[in-house]
């Protein structure tokens, strides 16, 4: 199934309601600053995520409208004659078509690549924060997550580590090390899978294939420190950090922070999120839409084509792109 119109009324930038034909097609989207590329681009993923949770949509109103009509609303039409609604007064988009396409976290946003710039501050490069906050917190799988999204994992590990002993929840340290240690365990055994186990959710694989193409002769490995807890329930630093060779030879000793420019990083960004909605795609067999906004900003022209041209690769035939 592919989007074959989209009306969106009210929304955010929108003052009045629009219909947007895209009649199936990869659309590209241009427009000055302000003229609500952005607001397309989250109606579109407000509704899909309304497919699993509430979206509040008078909080989405258009600001400068003061009509006292409930009628703010994204309306999405597909190509098999079949449409669903968002609006002020319910929805009906919490179907399995669209739940399934939630689930591939297919909106990628510059914003998910800038901690790129944050990664080069050591002589390592550790990812961790740019993959567990940025291109993976919203990935999910029953098998490697257990339905939780990895963010979510990450920030349950982190705040109950934080609790302290002696109080409400855990009088003794003991208590609490082993409440930490739960969900250590739950959360190492999730990155293991996705990037050092080399089982079927293993991402190496697909990354890299997405990155050869980006920056021939660039290849990543995963390597990191397991997130071990003391007995007071405090958890080690965690990190994932990258073991990168360029045609065959290894960065390590020759500072890949220094090595490495702004466009490289991003693109081994790009491929770590597109590598996991690959991975992802086949639990979405209805409706696969990969949304990119404003990526192209962060590379240069030389790595704009390439991802272009990736993107028109049998992989993607599938997906709709905006």
């Amino acid at each position: 199934m592919k989007i074959k119109n989209i009306t969106i009324n009210k929304y955010k930038a929108f003052k009045k309601s629009e219909d947007i034909k895209v009649s199936g097609k990869n659309v590209f989207i241009y427009g000055e600053n302000g003229s609500g590329k952005s607001s397309f681009y989250y109606a579109l993923k407000d509704f899909f995520q309304s497919s699993v949770e509430n979206i509040n949509m008078a909080e989405l109103r258009n600001l400068y409208l003061n009509d006292g009509n409930t009628d703010c609303a994204i309306e999405v039409k597909f190509d098999n004659n079949t449409s669903n609604s968002l609006s002020e007064s319910g929805r009906n988009t919490n179907i399995t078509s669209i739940i399934d396409a939630n689930r591939l976290k297919s909106f990628v946003t510059y914003k998910h690549l800038l901690g790129v710039h944050n990664v080069k501050l050591d002589n390592e490069l550790n990812i961790f924060d740019l993959v567990i906050n940025g291109v993976l917190k919203h990935y999910k799988s029953q098998t490697v997550t257990g339905g939780v999204q990895l963010g979510k994992l990450w920030k349950d590990l982190l705040e109950e580590s934080k609790i302290p002993y002696g109080g409400v929840k855990y009088y003794h340290a003991r208590q609490k090390r082993i409440a930490v240690e739960d969900k250590a365990i739950t959360f190492n055994n999730a990155l293991d899978r996705l990037f050092f186990t080399g089982g079927s959710d293993y991402l190496g694989p697909s990354v890299n294939n997405i990155l050869n193409k980006l920056v021939p002769g660039l290849e990543i490995n995963f390597l990191r420190q397991r997130i071990n807890v003391n007995d007071k329930g405090e958890i080690t630093k965690p990190k994932i950090a990258l073991q990168i060779t360029s045609d065959g030879r290894s960065l390590d000793s020759h500072h890949p922070h220094f090595a490495l420019n702004e466009a490289k990083l991003s693109a081994i960004a790009i491929s770590i999120f597109l590598g996991a909605i690959l991975s992802q795609s086949p639990f979405s067999r209805d409706i696969k839409v990969l949304f990119l906004d404003d990526i192209l900003i962060g590379l240069d022209n030389e790595h704009r084509l390439k991802l272009i041209t990736l993107l028109k690769e049998p992989e993607f035939e599938e997906f709709q792109i905006f």
